[in-house]
């Protein structure tokens, strides 16, 4: 019976979900950003796309004007994190990427398709790879845009010892949206 109500039972206790001391201390690899891979840029076509660091002003002083008048939008990751679950001898990653898309001149309102790939290597060797074309709304070409990128299924088997390294960031190849995996 429940107290202030008298006459209505009161609901069952939730189940329990008990969180084991293995659980607590097993190893989930950090997710990083590879060099160069945290900003990307669209630019409007045949517009001279900026080559490396040689060609950004900001990096280098002696750089050529870059063509930002073309600039369609820019790209930044700020931040990532991950969750692991180890079941039936797989780990199974879900990577988190956030960020935001930074209209520029020549930014439209609509949907961007960011390229955005996870990688994961265990000593050195690719073991799981995925190029996704996530779309951003962008609603308002005078305002930063947020997005939030999820992979929930970067499964792999689990790892004897802590040989594994995460990757996100931004790559402009050409195979979105065919995950790749390697077993060694």
């Amino acid at each position: 019976m429940s107290r202030l109500n008298p006459g209505v039972k009161d609901a069952p206790p939730p189940p329990s979900t008990k969180i084991s001391e293995q659980d607590l201390l097993a190893y989930c690899p950090d997710v990083s950003l590879r060099e160069g891979t945290a900003f990307y840029s669209e630019y409007a076509k045949g517009a001279k796309k900026p080559k490396k660091d040689e060609d950004d002003p900001l990096a280098n002083p002696d750089a050529q004007p870059d063509n930002s008048a073309n600039l369609i939008y820019r790209a930044a990751i700020s931040d990532v994190t991950r969750s692991c679950n180890y079941h039936g001898g797989m780990l199974t990653m879900n990577v988190a990427v956030a960020g935001k898309i930074v209209p520029g001149p020549m930014g439209k309102v609509g949907t961007v398709a960011l390229p955005i790939r996870i990688a994961v290597l265990r000593d050195g060797d690719v073991i799981y790879s995925n190029l996704a074309k996530y779309p951003v709304q962008v609603t308002d070409n005078s305002e930063a845009a947020q997005f939030l990128y999820n992979d929930q299924n970067v499964t792999f088997d689990a790892p004897a010892k802590r040989n594994i390294q995460v990757f996100a960031g931004f790559d402009s190849g050409t195979e979105a949206g065919k995950p790749t995996k390697k077993k060694k």
